[in-house]
């Protein structure tokens, strides 16, 4: 999960006016660059960093170090508000940064951490520089891998490994793609699962898909009244080579159907329907297992099911069971290059 993090300016600067504390801040922000999962969010002027990047500046001159070299052309890049690790709010700082984050917090910014000297009764982590372990931990934390389960019998202790519920997952999503235009959706087995050649298992997998598919769009539901338009959902999904004559005859129609069944579910969303010949990928083809990622500029997640597939019909154990919907952390070298997997045969809209 992207942790949200705003920096105090009046701290920051005064960290910066002695010689240790401008290299704690430098070896932060360094730290913070080389951690794929962090957004900084930035006042509407983008004052905060540029407070913060001056007095760096003028530091530089007086401390020769590599670190402050290295933290000011990160703030350089910060400041020019074309990365991955920030996003530029609607709000003013204005000079004063307790009403800045007030009026984040009533305007439900997703804020998980302050790095700062002063505390905040909103719920939220507030770190000082000194508290570099903590902050690291908490990094680490959300890149690790889940489970997502409502099964109060589950433990972590047994399993070693993060469990979450589903409205705790429902936090994770928000919280990674909040600010993002666009969000990618790869699923290889969607296409041929949604028309299954047996009946029970192809209405079985269209009432399941709808039911993840208005969940994600639920998680989703306020991003656009951040990013100010409305958000782009792309879907890759895929066909075996062996399929494609097959897909000749039928595929049009299908991709129509298939598109107008996820453009139905939520019409505040752009959605863009991929088909790609899929190849597996192994000793022979170049290719890959499955796919099943969701992810945005921001980052995102590799799922052990479809990012949708969360629940299955199973009539021997008596109805519906939750599928494994585990998920773990990707950066963007994780992100999937279907142009090498194989050709697209088809594109909705």
């Amino acid at each position: 999960m992207n942790v949200n993090i705003v920096l105090d300016p009046e701290y920051i600067c005064k960290e910066l006016s002695n010689k240790t504390g401008a290299i704690k801040v430098s070896y932060l922000l360094m730290a913070m660059k080389h951690k794929s999962n962090i957004i900084i969010l930035q006042d509407k002027d983008q004052e905060i960093i540029r407070d913060i990047l001056h007095k760096l500046a003028s530091n530089c001159e007086q401390i020769e170090t590599d670190d402050l070299n290295d933290a000011q052309i990160f703030l350089l890049e910060l400041a020019k508000g074309t990365n991955q690790f920030d996003f530029i709010t609607n709000e003013p700082n204005q000079k004063n940064f307790d009403q800045f984050i007030e009026n984040l917090f009533k305007k439900k910014y997703p804020l998980k951490l302050i790095i700062s000297d002063k505390k905040y009764n909103y719920g939220v982590e507030t770190c000082s520089i000194d508290d570099f372990g903590k902050i690291m931990r908490l990094l680490e934390k959300f890149s690790k891998k889940h489970i997502v389960t409502d099964n109060k019998n589950m433990s972590s202790d047994i399993t070693k490994i993060k469990i979450i519920d589903f409205d705790e997952y429902k936090n994770v999503l928000f919280n990674t793609f909040w600010c993002s235009d666009e969000i990618t959706i790869v699923a290889k087995e969607f296409y041929e699962a949604f028309f299954n050649q047996k009946e029970f298992y192809r209405e079985s997998n269209r009432r399941r898909y709808e039911e993840g598919f208005k969940f994600l769009f639920e998680c989703f539901g306020e991003i656009n009244k951040y990013i100010n338009k409305n958000l782009s959902i792309n879907i890759v999904t895929g066909i075996k080579p062996k399929d494609i004559k097959i897909f000749k005859f039928d595929g049009k129609k299908n991709v129509d159907e298939l598109h107008n069944f996820i453009s139905n579910l939520n019409k505040d969303f752009q959605i863009e329907l991929r088909i790609i010949r899929w190849d597996t990928g192994d000793e022979i083809n170049i290719g890959e297992g499955h796919g099943r990622r969701i992810y945005s500029e921001y980052g995102g997640f590799e799922t052990e099911y479809m990012p949708f597939e969360m629940h299955g019909d199973n009539p021997k154990k008596g109805g519906i069971h939750s599928k494994n919907t585990s998920f773990s952390w990707i950066d963007e070298e994780s992100y999937l290059n279907w142009t090498v997997i194989g050709e697209t045969i088809s594109k909705r809209p």
